[in-house]
């Protein structure tokens, strides 16, 4: 095999791919506090619906008796349903709503590809995305992620006789904003869809 197509990429005088990181482990971590102390407000709310009942709750519009049944969905709506589900639930919706990204950014990529032989080289810019639920974040790898061959390397970076394509460095230009855009656009549909409570 010549050099040309060695695929170690260790080799590359540059990189092979971008990388963006979703990191939501501050944000679980909110959650997870505003629960407890929702769940004890909740649990007050319960003990003052029990006094009430107890005690009559004889007032200027009559008599006011609360059904445990009632009671009990609207302590499970503060506690559970008003507060988004936490690290697994995120995980799930953050790699639904990040792929429109990717994609975006894949095409975006494919567009500064411009130097056309065999098209193997645009046709290999792919995307991935990586999860684990214990490190709490989301990573989105766009480029070259699994085929890229050496002269990729010298096509993009450039060498003594060729000048550098750069479609990595033109897509990260344009990639940053919109990576910001879409995790705006993430956090705000994914609390606004887990704080609609439903009776």
């Amino acid at each position: 095999m010549s050099d040309a197509y060695s695929n170690n990429k260790d080799s590359a005088k540059g990189p092979t791919k971008l990388v963006f990181e979703l990191d939501y482990s501050d944000y679980e971590k909110s959650i997870r506090k505003a629960r407890m102390q929702t769940a004890v407000i909740s649990q007050e709310i319960k003990k003052a619906g029990k006094y009430i009942n107890k005690h009559g709750g004889n007032g200027k519009y009559g008599q006011v008796r609360i059904m445990e049944g009632d009671l009990k969905i609207f302590t499970d709506e503060i506690s559970k349903r008003l507060l988004p589900a936490g690290t697994i639930d995120m995980q799930i919706e953050a790699k639904k709503a990040m792929t429109p990204f990717a994609v975006e950014l894949r095409d975006l990529m494919k567009q500064f590809v411009n130097r056309i032989d065999t098209g193997t080289m645009k046709q290999s810019v792919r995307y991935k995305m990586i999860s684990n639920g214990n490190i709490k974040k989301l990573r989105i790898e766009v480029g070259w992620v699994r085929l890229w061959y050496k002269y990729f390397d010298y096509q993009e970076s450039g060498t003594r006789f060729i000048v550098p394509m750069k479609a990595l460095f033109n897509t990260r230009l344009r990639g940053e904003r919109m990576f910001d855009d879409a995790v705006r656009k993430f956090y705000k549909g994914y609390i606004l869809k887990s704080g609609k409570a439903s009776y």
